[in-house]
């Protein structure tokens, strides 16, 4: 057991080690299995195509990528060059930050490739709007003699000469401030609106903006269809016959007056409108069945239904907000519903706020690892949302504990057509305990991998360089950086604040570079026992306590469908790397069936 133990912590610290090596692997032999593919990727061209919409409103929004694309399939129709398109046009995707632009963030890990000539895009402010991101993408660009271009007619720069570079950093400072000036427009808006009593951002459910911007109750709806499924249209225009045709406005009301007269909660009074087929319209304005979640949002909306503005966003609302309740007086003139309910609403939202707010209230002392928490998705959810084209439809397996047994139950507030709403943890690990046992590494790239392994040292791309020696200057460097961040403290250069949290960043690096493997024929030991586990995953498992099952899972699988019914698993999706490293066997390869990378 003891071997055991040490066989797993060295796998624990060659996961990084395992998906740099396939990366690598990835890039030079996957295509072609040779050499020769690195030849060939090196006369490839190709050109870095980036699209970026701020924010998508209506579907008018998508005229302004398609004249993007258009922009630069004209400027590179004759340029030979291969075209690879990254875009961020859904929802809102500002370009004053990266953190919500997955395509922007693509195209920088390519920025480096030997087969990149350039980066395009429309304008400068489809890239950044910040002046310093655009002044270290400029560095990064003519440090690997790269080109950028911009498509747009009139905006072309050429940034080879200083005055272009200058041109380009006014450019940048211009967007940022637009960005800025922007913000306090809408900020100046939003304090106008709310002093007029008119709310802002988008109307409560089953409202819309009326005349002088206040709330009226829509008359849109939608058809709840035998086979359970919703189609918006006019109550006049049947789809199919036994339809049954509600609007949203009613729904709304009807999920007030359930709170206000019941003791029912969230999930339950959820489970009533989906029996009764109420339809709910998400913000893309698609109806779809009514969640918990769209219970809560319609209850803490009340003072908005009153005529009220809230002091925060609905979501944001608390306990102290509702101190003074019996003093708030609705503006009948306004409100879209009955006043006397909001008021019942806004008593019992209170009531539970008060009681559920306590410190000790929600706090788990003693918290369980659940090994597949946030990889486990219910199969029943994942036809409907794979037949209706809606990601938002699946439904995650949470963990919870029933008398003292752990199972994993359906998310609650969403009825799906499967009669079981939970499975023991023992039941659900077993079944994947039979699929690890089938996967085996893959024989040819585990050749490659121990052949790579053998040349590489510390990360660094095949360069005859003394590892150790660099190895040891990296922890002294480290140290260095350790005492100089305590004299600087010590100085008064740096408060606590930024003390504290410099000196874990630092901590952390050195620990790193203790624990990073500097020999080849350590890099080699580690791989070699690494690969016995892998190869013996079924025994990694039940070795394991759930914390690190949890981690095994997690990096081995991106999803896991579970059929509650059947107790099986009958979908899954391999992370990239386990993709790549790992064999499915035939008789375990249920991928086809309800693959998730579909979404």
């Amino acid at each position: 057991m003891a071997l055991k133990v040490l066989l797993f912590f060295s796998l624990c610290r060659s996961w990084r080690l395992i998906r740099s090596l396939i990366g690598w692997l990835a890039l030079s032999v996957f295509s072609t299995g040779a050499i020769a593919a690195k030849s060939n990727s090196a006369q490839r061209r190709v050109a870095l195509c980036y699209v970026r919409l701020s924010y998508t409103r209506t579907g008018e929004d998508a005229v302004s990528p398609e004249r993007q694309r258009a922009n630069i399939e004209t400027m590179l129709a004759d340029s030979g060059l291969t075209l690879e398109w990254y875009e961020d046009v859904q929802g809102h995707r500002s370009g004053a930050d990266t953190e919500h632009r997955p395509g922007w963030r693509a195209l920088e890990r390519r920025l480096d490739d030997d087969d990149v000539d350039l980066i395009i895009a429309n304008d400068l402010s489809r890239i950044h709007r910040r002046g310093w991101r655009i002044g270290q993408l400029i560095h990064r660009i003519q440090s690997n003699s790269k080109r950028l271009l911009l498509a747009a007619p009139g905006r072309q720069i050429d940034l080879s000469t200083p005055m272009g570079l200058m041109i380009v950093q006014f450019i940048a400072m211009v967007d940022e401030y637009y960005v800025l000036d922007a913000r306090l427009r809408q900020q100046d808006n939003a304090r106008r609106r709310r002093e007029k009593g008119i709310t802002t951002g988008t109307p409560p459910f089953g409202t819309y903006r009326g005349e002088g911007g206040f709330l009226k109750r829509t008359q849109h709806g939608a058809w709840y269809l035998p086979d359970a499924s919703f189609v918006s249209g006019p109550s006049k225009a049947c789809p199919a016959p036994g339809a049954l045709w509600h609007s949203f406005s009613e729904c709304a009301l009807k999920i007030l007056t359930l709170y206000a007269t019941t003791s029912l909660g969230y999930e339950k009074i959820a489970y009533q409108l989906q029996r009764d087929g109420w339809p709910f319209e998400d913000k893309r304005d698609q109806p779809r069945p009514v969640s918990g979640d769209d219970v809560r949002r319609v209850i803490s909306n009340w003072p908005e239904y009153g005529g009220l503005i809230g002091a925060h966003r609905a979501k944001d609302r608390n306990a102290a907000d509702l101190a003074q309740l019996d003093g708030v007086t609705f503006i009948e003139d306004r409100a879209v519903f009955p006043t006397d309910l909001l008021r019942a609403v806004a008593l019992r939202q209170r009531k539970n706020k008060i009681l559920y707010e306590s410190p000790a209230h929600g706090v788990i002392k003693d918290a369980y690892a659940y090994p597949l928490r946030n990889i486990l998705y219910c199969a029943s959810c994942e036809e409907k949302a794979r037949q209706a084209a809606m990601p938002a439809l699946r439904s995650r397996l949470g963990g919870t504990d029933q008398n003292g047994i752990k199972r994993y139950r359906h998310k609650s507030g969403v009825l799906c057509g499967g009669q079981a709403r939970s499975v023991r943890c023992e039941t659900v690990e077993a079944e994947l305990l039979t699929l690890l046992a089938t996967l085996k590494p893959r024989a040819e790239v585990l050749t490659d991998l121990l052949q790579l392994a053998v040349r590489m040292s510390r990360g660094l791309k095949f360069k005859a360089v003394d590892a150790t020696q660099q190895h040891q200057q990296a922890l002294h460097r480290a140290e260095r950086k350790i005492n100089a961040l305590h004299r600087q403290y010590r100085d008064g250069v740096l408060t606590e604040v930024d003390y504290t949290q410099q000196l874990a960043a630092r901590q952390r690096t050195y620990t790193e570079l203790v624990a990073q493997p500097v020999s080849a024929a350590r890099v080699s030991f580690e791989l070699s026992d690494c690969v016995i586990m892998l190869d013996q995953l079924d025994v990694l498992w039940n070795m394991s306590t759930p914390a690190h099952r949890q981690a095994l899972a997690q990096n081995l699988f991106e999803s896991i469908v579970y059929d509650l019914d059947q107790q099986r698993i009958v979908a899954y999706t391999l992370t990239a790397w386990a993709q790549f490293f790992l064999a499915v066997p035939e008789r375990f390869d249920r991928t086809a069936k309800l693959d998730s990378s579909a979404f």
